[in-house]
């Protein structure tokens, strides 16, 4: 039957992307299997038969948004299988652009510089590279007067490298983000901006922009969660390259937009942030998991198994959940959405009401 519900949207008004208030929207197929769970409203455009597959203990927990001409086998379960949510058709179908990609700024190479300790010495910038690669560069600072490029930012042997950028908002150009053992920290009241054209590389157990009170055990899950919110907003990450890969223990605290990039996190590596990413293949698994708050992949086909969690709500182009994998809906603040997204958010529209 159809019911009469409001839906309220988050509508970003200078790149009219539309983020439903769902734990999953999809524009094909919702497949469920293997103990999958969905805590949170989903939807599909599709009115096809079979556009939302549930089996093996798979689960949803809120109600069922289906095309405007979808009929009875919209829902493809097992004839023993009970459920207890709601099916709403939604009114028409829900279009979900890409927000628009931006030129990336050209700014100056820093000059050559050298470290030392006695006497020793170590060419930490050399030839527009950034070497935190030598024992010499471990805890290295490179204080941020302005914006910068690099050729590489290349950080091995588990060294730091601190990135001042005091209370204005900075943005580095950068062509392989190359950090195979090594962590950045992130000084400063001011905003962090990464423009990679090629390519990122984690390896390790490599982080990006946290802090110690989110690392440690000591806080609860509900303040680390709110640790973690407040510390992503202070790195965008814009990537050209095709494809971003990370496994293991690395986590990156931040929000990324990929222009065409396929992305596959797994075993225990997770993005903190928003993603967006027009490329057509995302898979999170073994135990990988993403506080990605808004997950925005509408021309991906999203795999989720071997128990990857996230937490926020995704928008692609088609979901398979196995394996225990769970997504949790989370509510995202007007005010916590990255300008990626292209600003502030506005009002529930009349036309949102079903």
């Amino acid at each position: 039957r159809t019911v009469e519900k409001q839906i309220r949207i988050k509508w970003v008004a200078k790149n009219n992307v539309e983020v439903p208030d769902t734990a999953v929207f999809v524009k094909e197929i919702i497949d469920l299997s293997g103990g999958a769970d969905i805590i949170g409203d989903v939807g599909t455009n599709s009115s096809a038969p079979g556009s939302v597959k549930l089996s093996g203990g798979a689960s949803i927990s809120g109600t069922v948004f289906v095309g405007p001409s979808a009929g009875n086998d919209v829902i493809d379960k097992p004839n023993n299988m009970n459920v207890n949510f709601e099916i709403v058709k939604i009114p028409y179908i829900k279009i979900f652009d890409l927000p628009q990609f931006p030129a990336f700024p050209s700014n100056p190479i820093p000059e050559n510089k050298k470290v030392y300790d006695n006497n020793n010495s170590h060419d930490v910038i050399y030839n527009g590279s950034l070497r935190i690669n030598d024992w010499l560069a471990d805890n290295y600072t490179l204080t941020m007067t302005k914006d910068l490029q690099f050729n590489e930012i290349y950080i091995t042997s588990n060294n730091t490298l601190n990135i001042d950028i005091g209370s204005a908002d900075r943005n580095i150009v950068v062509n392989h983000l190359n950090v195979p053992n090594g962590k950045i920290n992130i000084i400063g009241t001011g905003k962090l901006t990464l423009y990679v054209t090629n390519n990122i590389t984690m390896g390790a157990g490599s982080v990006i922009n946290t802090t110690d009170d989110i690392e440690n055990n000591r806080n609860s899950e509900a303040t680390r969660l709110g640790l973690i919110k407040e510390q992503i907003k202070k790195v965008d990450i814009y990537y050209k390259g095709h494809s971003l890969e990370m496994s293991g223990s690395q986590k990156i605290y931040g929000s990324l937009y990929a222009q065409n990039a396929n992305i596959s996190l797994t075993g225990g590596s997770g993005f903190q942030g928003h993603i967006i990413t027009g490329g057509g293949k995302i898979d999170i698994s073994g135990g990988a998991n993403a506080l990605t708050q808004i997950f925005y992949a509408p021309n991906a086909d999203v795999n989720i198994s071997g128990g990857g969690t996230i937490i926020g709500n995704i928008i692609s182009k088609n979901l398979t959940i196995s394996g225990g994998g769970k997504i949790t809906y989370d509510n995202v603040a007007d005010d916590d959405i990255p300008p990626m997204f292209g600003g502030a958010t506005g009002n529930v529209s009349s036309e949102d009401i079903i």
